[in-house]
């Protein structure tokens, strides 16, 4: 390579820079618009794939220059941002009400054409120019291109996204593009004369092998990041940062084949080598898992550990396979120039079979599992020497064989517990049960989607917000989960049921979780839909009375998508008139950045809103449900655990009296404004929280009480009752408001003491007993207190405590027994 012809270079590594940072931006617009998915995600990939490889067949005699083809790719991507915005709607109506793949894939392939036509001729455009200054030029071209690829995976992720937003940042990549259209228009019109290229007989070989390293390559790359989602934290940047290894790889891969003398023996043992390492992956993927989970429980949950923790993860499995694959590809694009002038048509070949890998990786993984797929995979890349050196294929099939045998087994691959497994294309699921009794469901093994054992607080979640809406309701329920939660809506007698899920796998999963959920459901009062929740919402249809949002993991990739004020927007627009939307938060995935965040989103869109929990029992994890309405809401006139015909469910569940129903109520909308003041709001265009949610630390015990305390304080200073909206404007019941009140700083205290604040804590207690001597709680802890003080403290603390309750015998009997 020489360093005259920096134009060139760096205009090949920028094009594969915007080009992939296109495709990582265009990833996350059409996720927001159409949901997401796996067949919306995979339709996006093989879409994008399928224009790269049609602008290399049509591209690949002179035509466009480098430079226009740039320029082009470049005013696309400024159009596109347009035709998303705006064409969203038309979108989910052209690709049907869940998003099929071919639908999917038809509708982006015809909207991104143009760009990813201009993409696809980039690398034979840039061979042209580049063989004009040197005979062997494929790799380099190739590598700088990956290596370009690499950077604008990175960059998208961690850098653009994060700091600019979606808008900005394809608005600055497609800036990037004209202005490398601009740089190297010059160097094309000094192009010296093309070097002459003595071509030989064309051969179906060159096709073939092609077609076979796109399709296994990507096929390979899809199954690492299905094992190591698993493994990882499974966020936005798990999937860039794999992506990044798999390009870097190549790029280097590429890179080092040029200085290969004889390319033709490096290729015949290449894909028995990248077979052999494939197999090798597999092993390293079952031993990653315990070596994640060391390393990361001895880290200190810093931001940059997280990063090169996954990212080392990812080397460590997914590099050494990936540095061969990339030295095939770029042997067979040198050795086509060689053949027909131009590897325009050896490229086409390559991205068919890239294109057609995720088609293929969602019809199979069901059918036979990853770790079958995977083991094909390696198996299959012996099929390029067959047109060749069949010898080589057949021996390189006999070694492979008995490697493949010795792969290890589903269970430790996946690293899962013994259990019912059900691998399906858009997760795999796993039924547990630690003492043959309880059950618990995990979704790519990183995350708990509940249990029986959390049956009781599963079926609150649905009866506390049911307990605010007259009966015989129509229900829409956003995230099933076990089904428990549903079950619940279901058993309480609601006249209409709607539900969405987006994982097939967890609705297969139901029936492991009967009769807890009460499974099945009778369908003429559910409807069970698998699809995301963002596109049943927009969909349109019937209003609602009640939207039931379950718990989302913030930190796993796209969830955060379910906190934006759009779809909060779209909610808003399916509720009836007085309908009420609850959104559940899990406290211990959050930090005060991320929920004031969330408050301060769901604030500007619901004018009416409160803040609930389950209750005090839950205080280690505790999760929070946001309410809110646009108009107010009329609660029902009867109390509903009075009602003939569903009154005993919400009696079993402790919801027997306006004192207990209101115990639930945390915080009003004053003091969730004042709380979230400073929050960001979290937009389709700026995803705060996709991005901030994988550096929070969850195992921090002491986060969610120090966030519940927050806002306790805040309603404590306004000196205003939270559950005063309960009673429609009119003054709340003379002998519920002592209790009220005291449970205020009786919750504080709590929450201190789980942070080890003793003193704080037993300030509280006392001042809660002070507001309502009756208090039994209260009484409780200050005496628990006692024997863990020094008796002068002691001595204080229960003549304080007789001082506000003078005839309880207990704390007259320790004083006595304290006294000198």
């Amino acid at each position: 390579m020489k360093s005259g012809h920096w134009h060139l270079w760096f205009g090949i590594f920028g094009a594969g820079f915007a080009a992939m940072a296109l495709q990582y931006l265009w990833i996350r617009q059409l996720g927001t618009a159409l949901g997401l998915e796996v067949h919306a995600v995979a339709g996006v990939t093989a879409a994008w794939l399928g224009g790269l490889a049609l602008g290399a067949l049509l591209c690949r005699h002179p035509g466009f220059g480098f430079a226009a083809l740039q320029a082009i790719a470049g005013i696309w991507g400024l159009l596109s941002w347009f035709l998303f915005t705006f064409l969203g709607d038309f979108l989910i109506a052209a690709t049907g009400g869940v998003a099929g793949l071919w639908g999917t894939s038809l509708w982006v392939y015809l909207l991104l054409l143009p760009s990813t036509l201009a993409m696809g001729a980039t690398l034979p455009a840039a061979e042209r120019v580049g063989r004009m200054r040197m005979e062997r030029c494929a790799g380099w071209i190739y590598g700088l291109h990956a290596a370009g690829s690499m950077s604008g995976v990175l960059a998208g992720a961690f850098l653009l996204v994060p700091g600019l937003g979606v808008s900005v940042s394809q608005w600055m990549v497609s800036g990037l593009l004209l202005g490398i259209a601009i740089a190297c228009r010059r160097q094309e019109g000094k192009a010296a004369p093309e070097l002459r290229i003595a071509r030989r007989r064309s051969s179906p070989a060159g096709p073939i092998t092609a077609f076979l390293l796109g399709f296994l390559g990507i096929l390979w790359q899809m199954g690492c990041i299905r094992v190591l989602s698993q493994v990882l934290e499974n966020s936005v940047y798990t999937f860039a940062c794999l992506l990044a290894v798999y390009l870097g790889g190549s790029s280097v891969g590429a890179l080092a084949y040029q200085r290969v003398k004889r390319g033709d023996a490096f290729f015949r043992c290449g894909p028995i080598l990248a077979g052999v390492l494939v197999l090798a992956g597999l092993h390293a993927m079952a031993s990653s898992h315990a070596v994640h989970d060391s390393l990361w429980k001895g880290s200190g949950g810093s931001p940059l550990t997280l990063f090169l923790l996954e990212t080392g993860l990812a080397v460590w499995v997914i590099l050494p396979a990936v540095l061969v694959m990339g030295g095939l590809l770029a042997h067979v694009l040198q050795e086509e120039i060689s053949r027909r002038g131009s590897m325009g048509t050896t490229l086409f070949w390559n991205l068919s079979g890239a294109a057609l890998a995720p088609l293929c990786f969602l019809t199979l993984l069901p059918l036979s599992g990853i770790r079958h797929v995977l083991i094909l995979t390696a198996l299959a890349y012996c099929l390029p020497l067959l047109p060749r050196c069949w010898k080589h294929a057949v021996a390189g099939t006999g070694l492979l064989i008995p490697l493949s045998l010795l792969s290890p087994d589903t269970n430790r691959l996946l690293g899962m517990q013994e259990g019912r497994l059900i691998e399906g294309p858009a997760s795999t699921v796993c039924v547990t049960s630690e003492d043959g009794r309880e059950r618990m469901l995990q979704v790519n093994r990183r995350f708990v989607m509940g249990g029986t054992a959390a049956a009781r607080e599963e079926r609150m979640q649905a009866l506390l917000p049911l307990a605010l809406v007259p009966g015989e309701s129509r229900v829409l329920v956003l995230g099933v989960g076990t089904g428990i939660t549903l079950g619940a809506v279901e058993e309480a007698g609601t006249a209409d049921i709607v539900a969405a899920e987006i994982l097939p796998e967890v609705i297969d999963a139901l029936p492991e979780f009967a009769p807890r959920n009460r499974y099945p459901w009778p369908r003429e009062r559910v409807s069970l839909r698998c699809m995301d929740a963002r596109r049943l919402v927009r969909e349109g249809g019937q209003d609602f009375d009640l939207i039931l949002a379950d718990v989302f993991h913030p930190a796993r990739d796209g969830a955060g998508l379910l906190y934006t004020r759009e779809h909060f927007r779209a909610v808003g627009d399916r509720l009836a008139d007085g309908g009420l939307f609850c959104q559940w938060l899990p406290l211990n995935q959050l930090d005060r950045g991320t929920l004031q965040s969330v408050m301060h989103t769901f604030l500007s869109v619901f004018p009416r809103a409160s803040a609930w929990w389950l209750g005090e029992e839950h205080l280690l994890r505790p999760v929070l449900a946001l309410m809110g309405s646009r108009e107010d809401v009329e609660w029902p006139a009867d109390p509903v655990w009075e009602d003939p015909r569903m009154g005993r469910v919400f009696r079993e569940a402790g919801l027997d009296s306006p004192l207990r129903l209101a115990s639930h109520c945390l915080a009003d909308r004053e003091t969730m404004e004042r709380f979230a003041s400073e929050g960001v709001l979290n937009t389709d265009d700026n995803q705060f929280l996709v991005y901030r949610a994988p550096w929070i630390r969850s195992g921090n015990p002491f986060l969610a009480p120090s966030l519940l305390r927050q806002l306790l304080m805040i309603q404590v200073e306004s000196d205003l009752l939270p559950q005063r909206f309960l009673w429609d404007g009119q003054a709340v019941p003379s002998d519920l408001v002592p209790r009220l009140r005291s449970r205020q700083p009786y919750l504080i205290g709590l929450t201190h003491e789980i942070g080890g604040g003793t003193t704080a804590a037993r300030d509280f207690h006392l001042q809660s007993l002070a507001i309502d001597p009756s208090f039994d709680s209260a009484y409780a802890r200050c005496i628990s207190f006692v024997p863990h003080l020094a008796p002068s403290q002691a001595r204080e603390m229960l003549t304080s405590l007789l001082r506000i309750r003078p005839g309880e015998p207990l704390a007259r009997g320790l004083l006595e027994r304290l006294a000198p």
